[in-house]
């Protein structure tokens, strides 16, 4: 193959490495590549080489296996003597061409633009320009769940840029970083704004306590809060970018905390520390992508500083969650429990901007998640309770549950109940009273008078009544005290009678003073002569002890969906020789 060699002047300068570059349907140059020279002028000079018109629509690429990017001012210094390197359309006319093929071309044509676009989706200055001219916005009304997978590929690409900021420990030597802390410092205190006032007016103890204000943990030196990875370097970049951009909301969040007491203050630095590690969590900066994934969020692709613009979105809802919980220092894993679950919910309804999402969080309030979780913790409990294994559960454990309601309310039996007294009308005996209580063997009750305060012990009630001697339990309008209702001077809902087997006396009658009592006591009763106990206590008792005792014994499979049905049991094995007996 014929190469055309264009001749430049002998130099020894380390500037200057000797590369090729390729063109389609052209012979490959060799040229002296000049890392000081602005790269318009080299492609102007290869473009006139090859008798190319506008030079503006050209740009350089690497054409390594593994390595297509566009060559820019940043990256241009990987260029090696001996590299190959090809001049193709720009970045601009490359995106222009492909949302033309995607608008106006035929089948073929669009499949090959997506294809293109697929490959050179991986270049951040290939994906800028994209974006630019609209085609996200057409990518997402036009294509499909592959599209979808290609623009979930490129985002977490370009987060995946703040992977070595968010590993990358800091240098307590590292000037720039130091002063960036001063400058956070300075523009949170310094209202006058000199620069010098780091240098005259203040000593190191009153910068301590500035950091303090701030927020840090290590506040004789703040370096130290940025040693853990992640989030590393990068939450120290996040700070000052919200303190730059956004300097009113960051002297207010700043200054509104350091006037708190102690133990409400929100420590913005160890807060944001902990933010920017819970969105890199979120987000999966540092994973690669995955095959099938599909999920990306569209308003990543519409700022320069998507990730940094949106932890001062989230910085901002911390503070204001803090506030709503009024929460203490104590409370930092239950205050970034509830960020967390606001920030996911916020970003599942996809929002199409940062001001969409600052909107869909204004709506997600403290109150709002505790309520949410409640929702679906009560709709999860009513589906499981459904689930056959459950019913099964709850069949097997009713049997102990009712033997423990029955053993509270023999005991409350035990410990006695002053009633008022009613005459044999339902009438009302004022100042007279009666206790009764049942014996510890729960085979006798003892009763008599007592005064409105007295708490009598079983041998200062005279009279007794053995359980044999109730024939029946009466209540309401059967009870002999209640039959004359014109005279009744109280409710017969809380009216109940032991009918006897005496010829002495045949009832012992009672009105309950609420109705607890009353289905407390009817429930013993009922558990001493043998019969099921049915008041709407005892369905109340049984349902809370029932749900308690299930959400116990199923504290292991948290998290686990329990099958509506059980797996079938499997067919026997063919044989049994896998079976042996330890000697």
């Amino acid at each position: 193959m014929y190469t055309k060699t264009i001749k430049m002047p002998a130099t020894k300068d380390s500037n200057i490495v000797k590369i090729a570059i390729q063109m389609a349907d052209q012979q490959a140059q060799l040229i002296e590549f000049n890392q000081k020279q602005p790269l318009t002028g080299i492609i102007q000079e290869l473009c006139n080489a090859w008798d190319l018109s506008d030079p503006d629509t050209y740009a350089l690429q690497f054409s390594d296996n593994n390595n297509h990017n566009y060559i820019t001012e940043k990256n241009r210094n990987e260029i090696k003597n001996g590299s190959i390197l090809r001049l193709e359309h720009s970045p601009s006319k490359t995106a222009s061409d492909i949302l033309a093929k995607l608008n106006n071309g035929n089948n073929d044509e669009k499949v090959s633009a997506l294809q293109k676009l697929s490959t050179l989706s991986n270049d951040v200055t290939f994906a800028l320009e994209f974006i630019n001219k609209q085609g996200l916005a057409l990518i997402i009304s036009q294509v499909g769940s592959e599209m979808a997978h290609q623009l979930y590929v490129l985002q977490t690409l370009l987060l995946g840029l703040l992977e070595q900021r968010m590993m990358t420990k800091m240098d307590p030597q590292d000037q720039d970083a130091l002063d960036k802390i001063k400058e956070l410092r300075r523009i949170a205190f310094d209202t006058e704004g000199s620069v010098s006032g780091d240098v005259t007016a203040r000593k190191q103890g009153v910068f301590a306590k500035d950091y303090k204000k701030l927020g840090f943990k290590y506040d004789i030196n703040p370096a130290m809060d940025f040693t853990e990875t992640p989030p590393g370097m990068l939450a120290l970049d996040c700070m000052v970018y919200f303190a730059r951009n956004h300097m009113e909301s960051y002297t207010k969040v700043v200054l509104e905390n350091s006037c708190r007491a102690d133990e409400h203050e929100c420590p913005f630095g160890r807060t944001s520390v902990e933010l920017v590690k819970l969105l890199c969590e979120v987000l999966r900066i540092g994973e690669a992508p995955s095959e099938q994934g599909q999920c990306y969020h569209p308003m990543f692709f519409k700022h320069d500083h998507p990730f940094e613009e949106f932890y001062c979105v989230c910085i901002v809802l911390l503070n204001k969650t803090w506030k709503e919980m009024r929460a203490t220092t104590e409370d930092f894993v239950k205050v970034f429990s509830v960020v967390k679950e606001q920030i996911t919910r916020a970003l599942q309804s996809k929002p199409t901007g940062l001001d969409k999402f600052k909107l869909k969080l204004h709506q997600l309030t403290y109150s709002v998640i505790t309520s949410l979780w409640q929702q679906e913790r009560t709709s999860r409990e009513e589906c499981e309770s459904h689930a056959k294994p459950i019913i099964e559960l709850r069949e097997q454990i009713t049997p102990e549950i009712m033997d423990l309601i029955r053993q509270q309310r023999l005991g409350f039996l035990v410990e006695g109940t002053r009633f008022t007294k009613y005459g044999p009308r339902g009438q009302r005996m004022k100042d007279k009273f009666r206790y009764v209580r049942l014996s510890p063997n729960h085979k006798v009750f003892h009763y008599g008078e007592c005064d409105e305060k007295s708490v009598p012990t079983i041998d200062e009630l005279p009279a007794k009544l053995a359980v044999v001697e109730i024939r029946a339990l009466l209540t309401g309008r059967d009870c002999p005290h209640m039959k004359d209702l014109q005279r009744r001077k109280t409710t017969h809902q809380l009216a109940f009678s032991l009918a006897l087997d005496s010829v002495e006396v045949s009832s012992l009658d009672f009105v309950a003073p609420d109705e607890q009592v009353f289905d407390y006591w009817t429930d013993g009763i009922n558990a001493l002569l043998g019969n099921k106990m049915t008041s709407k206590e005892t369905e109340k008792d049984l349902e809370t002890l029932l749900s308690m005792d299930i959400k116990l014994r199923l504290l292991d499979a948290e998290g686990i969906d329990i099958p509506t049905e059980p797996p079938p049991i499997p067919d026997n094995p063919p044989h049994y020789d896998f079976c042996y007996e330890l000697t």
